[in-house]
């Protein structure tokens, strides 16, 4: 019962695959911009394909946005995710209206004092907090600690291969305060974040 979402044609596209029976598409705005290179973000909300639906007409939202931020280790790389956060935090900020939001993606964050995860932690504007569900909040890098929730591509050869070994947390996806605390019938189940396929023995 997949489907996957529009998204632009464009570098490091981004898209979600979804059960079409739980969920519908209401909307999708694509965020466009250019630092070193045209990206395009994308904005999508979901409504829930409750089956009472025609008769109550009611039910929930919830807004994921999908980003790829900047790879790399160089200064210049950890400054652009910053840029790239505050794209997002200011499109949100913008919007006015606080809410049902995931932020998800491969954000090529090495710990959680970057620039850019303090963006979205910690906001200028804090009704647009996200947090994260996992509770894994810290230093990611090579960190045994953090084995289960490290996700990247670890083939040595080939398109897009990351050497070295697992020992990143690359992905995420964050939870709006009101997901947190159930405040607009979308609520985070304890214990249900998952890095798919991660058991933790795959350590470097």
């Amino acid at each position: 019962y997949y489907s996957r979402t529009p998204f632009p044609q464009t570098y490091l596209a981004n898209t979600i695959f979804y059960n079409s029976q739980k969920l519908k598409l209401k909307k999708h705005t694509p965020i466009s911009f250019n630092i070193s290179t045209d990206k395009v973000y994308n904005v999508y909300t979901f409504y829930y394909n409750a089956p009472d639906l025609a008769t109550t007409n009611d039910t929930a939202f919830v807004t994921c946005i999908v980003a790829h931020f900047k790879a790399g280790s160089y200064s210049e790389d950890v400054q652009e995710r910053v840029v790239e956060a505050g794209i997002v935090m200011d499109y949100l900020t913008d919007l006015g209206i606080p809410g049902n939001y995931l932020f998800m993606g491969d954000l090529n964050l090495y710990t959680s004092s970057e620039g850019a995860f303090q963006k979205l932690i910690n906001p200028s504007n804090s009704l647009y907090k996200f947090y994260d569900p996992a509770n894994q909040i810290g230093d990611w890098n090579n960190n045994y600690n953090y084995r289960y929730v490290h996700t990247q591509s670890t083939h040595v050869s080939g398109d897009c291969h990351a050497g070295g070994g697992m020992d990143d947390r690359f992905d995420f996806i964050l939870a709006s305060d009101y997901i947190m605390n159930g405040m607009q019938k979308v609520t985070f189940v304890p214990g249900s974040y998952k890095a798919i396929g991660q058991d933790g023995n795959a350590f470097n």
